[in-house]
């Protein structure tokens, strides 16, 4: 990767972090961003100069925040304070990822230089809905442009601190999920109206919150003033499925598909959809045109692998867990489910211990490292 290329540096604590920083790069790569993250990208050079160039260059910083890892930010040398202390002194858009169980520390706690973290909203991902809030991060909170898209230009530039969320909303609708646009692009000022945004910000405000009810309400007023817009329509559809309305999510996103939202994501969660209602042979058919569309869609190859696994079709869930895993080779979940298809599924026994072996490596969490242990050891022992 060139230097001039990073639009996104993700900073993050290796300990705890790692994994999800990982799988936020990945889907960002996926979404035609320029992404950085260090284990993986800095390859040569003096480290300090480059790693702080590399945050120079970039648009977007996000930062993981994982339980603990601002613990060690007391120390002036921490490699994780000099990272967001640099992104703040040179205004970098920060978005911070919060992972279950962090806890903001006061700002009285925290460095001087890095003590304003406290005042940024961040997103918390949903494990269930990952695709989702990844969907989420790309429209309301960066503000750097895909390389395979249109570009639309801006209708505000960059805040110095982008604290509250009403702040995001122009950059909402200005960067459409879509590879081609729904309609020809006019000025967003004259498009979108404050009824609209209103509607639309405090519908945003409600889920984050995860108030669904009064989410999906103020979703639906949003459509009301603005009734050709599928990303109110899919938004809406995450709302409903939250509240287990799976019939309404799917009326939604197939208004949505209607409107021109991007398939990627939306025929993703048509499938899960599809999924938690057991309607698993119509799942298999959005997922299977979601496979043709993008033949590295790894989320498409492991819904679809649960779904034959259900219908206890274990070769073909083998052929799509190990197909996932070729595109996102260190996912835990699924490694997990190719593991736990012995001795129905295409793995031999050594195999299937060789897979939670990796998953044992990988596996930080202390309850999921006793369930593998069990795994291990029942298998090891007949």
């Amino acid at each position: 990767m060139e230097l001039d290329q990073t639009d996104i540096f993700i900073s993050y604590r290796r300990e705890g972090g790692e994994h999800l920083a990982a799988r936020v790069r990945e889907a960002l790569l996926n979404r035609g961003y320029s992404v950085f993250m260090d284990v993986e990208d800095l390859k040569s050079g003096k480290f300090t100069e480059a790693l702080l160039n590399k945050i120079n260059i970039a648009s977007d910083f996000i930062l993981i925040l994982t339980p603990g890892c601002l613990n060690r930010c007391n120390n002036g040398d921490d490699w994780l304070r000099i990272e967001i202390a640099h992104a703040i002194q040179n205004k970098k858009n920060i978005v911070p990822i919060i992972a279950r169980g962090f806890e903001m520390p006061k700002k009285s706690d925290l460095p001087s230089e890095i003590a304003e973290l406290v005042e940024y909203n961040g997103l918390t991902p949903a494990h269930e809905l990952f695709k989702a809030s990844i969907e989420r991060l790309s429209s309301e909170f960066l503000i750097s442009e895909r390389s395979n898209k249109p570009t639309i230009e801006k209708a505000t530039q960059i805040p110095e601190k982008r604290k509250a969320l009403s702040n995001k909303l122009d950059s909402i609708d200005t960067k459409h999920n879509s590879s081609e646009p729904i309609s020809p692009i006019e000025d967003i000022k004259t498009t979108i109206s404050d009824d609209y945004l209103s509607c639309y910000n405090q519908a945003l405000s409600h889920y984050n919150n995860h108030n669904y009810e009064e989410a999906q309400s103020f979703f639906g007023r949003a459509i009301y003033h603005r009734y050709n817009d599928p990303n109110a329509y899919f938004s809406r559809s995450l709302c409903h499925y939250c509240l287990g309305n799976f019939d309404r999510a799917i009326n939604d996103l197939q208004k949505a598909d209607d409107l021109g939202y991007q398939k990627n994501d939306l025929y993703n969660q048509m499938g899960l959809v599809y999924y938690k209602m057991k309607e698993i042979e119509k799942a298999i058919t959005i997922l299977s045109e979601l496979i043709q569309i993008n033949s590295k869609h790894a989320a498409a190859f492991y819904m679809r692998g649960l779904c034959y696994k259900d219908l206890e079709k274990f070769d073909h869930a083998t052929d799509d867990f190990l197909s996932s895993l070729e595109i996102r080779p260190n996912d835990l979940e699924t490694i997990g489910s190719l593991a736990q298809l012995y001795p129905n599924g295409k793995l031999s026994k050594d195999e299937t211990i060789n897979m939670w072996h990796l998953a044992l490596r990988l596996e930080t969490r202390e309850e999921f490292i006793d369930h593998i242990n069990t795994n291990l050891r029942k298998l090891e022992t007949t």
